[in-house]
């Protein structure tokens, strides 16, 4: 599983409460931003710094997310997994359920399909999570069995399921 650090879309250290996360939850949103324009690397490094900095325009610390998940576009062919936060800061994206947890958003908007690459960077993500610990299995959620929220999506959160199923 290769996981793009953050450092290489940021070079300012995760913000938020340092936590050890074991046997935590995965929570699955989506960003309602596209990535059709995200087309190469760098445009994806640069749509990181945006999402980062409206999450710093509404008072967060940082990004609110611990990854984020870009499907392929353009030059792209397989969907990316990109640190934000990372495993080991609180994230600020599920109110109520923030410590102790982890949170995976997706680049998609309302309308856009969850292609089959998307899904498979997921199901890596979820099955690297078990395996070190971060998360056990079956513990994967949508945002909205969370808070009261059309987050992830009717797609997306069809999806959960797959990968309340994965294992190490």
């Amino acid at each position: 599983m290769i996981i793009i650090p953050r450092s290489d879309w940021t070079p300012t250290p995760a913000g938020g409460v340092h936590q050890r996360v074991h046997g935590g939850t995965l929570f699955i949103h989506w960003t309602v931003t596209s990535a059709k324009n995200c087309t190469t690397k760098p445009k994806q490094m640069k749509h990181m710094r945006e999402l980062r900095a409206l999450h710093l325009g509404v008072g967060d610390d940082d990004i609110a997310y611990s990854f984020i998940a870009f499907p392929p576009h353009g030059n792209i062919e397989r969907a990316r997994i990109v640190r934000a936060r990372g495993i080991a800061r609180v994230p600020a994206s599920q109110q109520g359920a923030n410590t102790g947890n982890l949170s995976c958003a997706v680049v998609l908007k309302p309308g856009e399909h969850l292609d089959q690459a998307t899904k498979i960077a997921l199901t890596k993500l979820t099955r690297h999570l078990i395996k070190n610990g971060s998360i056990k299995p079956g513990a994967v959620k949508g945002h909205r069995q969370q808070n009261s929220t059309e987050c992830p999506g009717d797609e997306l959160q069809r999806f959960v399921p797959h990968l309340r199923k994965v294992r190490a």
